[in-house]
């Protein structure tokens, strides 16, 4: 399936335009001085507040800006859940009391939901070229064992400034459970594949971006 790429480039420009358009003087100080922005969930909060507003019109920038943040933002929120599931679970509490605290329909339901979020999100984790024959693999090819991947193409098309010899290029890609490279979130390329955002390890990132 082909689709768009997010790059860490777009990530970092989304967050700037919001946090100039909705962050406060202390939040832009802390961005510029100390590098610490406002958390996604906060800007993209501020932007479905000013899209409801029947006295400001929504800004379809400010919109677009937010839409960026939503794969990586969804990320954090569900390591956080995860987190926090694992610490009522170590302190004692029954899966029928987390359930009832979460709004689950049974305490299956919320172990289920548990053990969907223990998983190892999947990544990109090589690619090549589509349309050259017996085109080299980049990344790490060899991370999985055969057959333990999804596949899939997409169309590279990074913003102009980023000098990377596959710009333009279709590339095929491979994509599963790979074990965690600790990059943030925030850093990864997030291509669409089968109509999901999927993160890529740092090993093709670094290769897809010479960086």
């Amino acid at each position: 399936m082909l689709g768009g790429m997010i790059t860490k480039e777009q990530l970092v420009a989304a967050t700037q335009r919001l946090i100039a358009r909705f962050g406060t003087p202390e939040e832009t100080k802390r961005s510029r001085e100390d590098g610490v922005p406002p958390r996604d969930s906060d800007l993209i909060d501020r932007v479905i507040t000013a899209g409801a507003s029947t006295n400001q019109a929504a800004d379809p920038s400010d919109i677009k800006a937010a839409l960026t943040l939503l794969p990586a933002n969804q990320w954090a929120a569900d390591n956080r859940e995860f987190n926090l599931l694992t610490v009522a679970r170590n302190h004692g509490l029954s899966w029928r009391e987390i359930a009832n605290r979460i709004g689950m329909a049974s305490p299956q339901a919320a172990q289920q939901r548990y053990l969907r979020l223990a998983e190892q999100p999947p990544r990109i984790y090589a690619f090549r070229v589509a349309d050259e024959g017996e085109a080299p693999w980049h990344g790490d090819p060899d991370c999985l064992p055969d057959g333990n991947y999804e596949t899939a193409v997409f169309d590279f098309d990074p913003a102009p400034y980023v000098n990377s010899q596959f710009a333009g290029k279709t590339l095929e890609v491979r994509h599963g459970r790979v074990p965690d490279d600790d990059m943030p979130d925030y850093l990864r390329g997030f291509p669409m594949v089968d109509g999901r955002r999927i993160g890529t390890t740092d090993a093709v990132q670094r290769e897809l971006f010479n960086c």
